[in-house]
């Protein structure tokens, strides 16, 4: 990783994408760009902090992919909200489009996570900014 002399906390790496654009009856057009790839260190909430059920459950959430990008959910900072009671755990997520088509997949693979956190008692997940929240959040919220 290479050093960069912003203000803000944070590491950068270059990658390499190339993508084509066909057109039908037409050679590819091929295309070649070098990004940066930011990764921020973030806190989700402050009242989540020193609470050790919380972030044992954001540390779960680091395992659920999206297998799009290959990135965690939280990398990607897409995990609005973590909170527990007594052993309950709500989490709010945001899918990274609200057509994503992997919503519900998502979803299910955050409640699989939570659960397999010591202490951790239910999970209530609660999508937000998908065109199917409502179908979403009764799907994986059914006991």
């Amino acid at each position: 990783m290479a050093d960069c002399n912003c203000r803000l906390p944070h590491q950068q790496e270059t990658c390499e994408v190339v993508f084509s654009i066909c057109v039908e009856g037409q050679k590819p057009l091929l295309f070649s760009a070098h990004v940066f790839i930011v990764q921020f260190e973030f806190v989700i909430r402050d009242s989540i902090m020193g609470k050790e059920i919380e972030g044992k459950v954001i540390e779960a959430l680091k395992t659920v992919m999206d297998p799009e990008t290959g990135m965690s959910m939280v990398d990607m900072q897409l995990i609005n909200k973590v909170e527990e009671v007594e052993g309950a755990v709500a989490i709010e997520f945001m899918p990274s489009s609200p057509m994503c088509p992997i919503a519900f997949y998502l979803a299910e693979e955050i409640k699989k996570a939570a659960k397999q956190v010591e202490g951790v008692k239910k999970v209530r997940v609660n999508c937000k900014g998908h065109m199917m929240e409502d179908q979403i959040n009764k799907s994986v919220n059914e006991e």
